[in-house]
């Protein structure tokens, strides 16, 4: 695309594509057998994006400090409700 403009979606790419170069892509999509693109086979396997390798797995040290976070957010409250209700209380004669 241009330079700033978004990049187009994969439907659009297979959309202006010739019937030359939808073909492969078509074979592919009705088999698990490796496809010749390019000159190159290209199997489901070999991309890169089996299911085990789409899982989002968060780094520990990301989640220890996004616990932490949450656990200061906490006792913020906390330490203001409690501000809140000491401020109400009306003393004892």
């Amino acid at each position: 695309g241009t330079p700033g403009a978004p990049a187009s979606s994969a439907a659009q790419v297979v959309a202006s594509a010739s019937p030359a170069e939808r073909a492969p892509l078509d074979q592919a999509t009705k088999s698990a057998a490796p496809v010749r693109i390019g000159g190159q086979a290209v199997s489901p396997s070999s991309s890169g994006l089996s299911p085990a390798g789409a899982a989002n797995v968060l780094p520990a040290p990301l989640a220890v400090a996004l616990v932490l976070l949450a656990l200061g957010v906490v006792a913020a409250a906390v330490h203001q409700l409690r501000s809140r209700v000491r401020a109400r209380r009306v003393p004892a004669p």
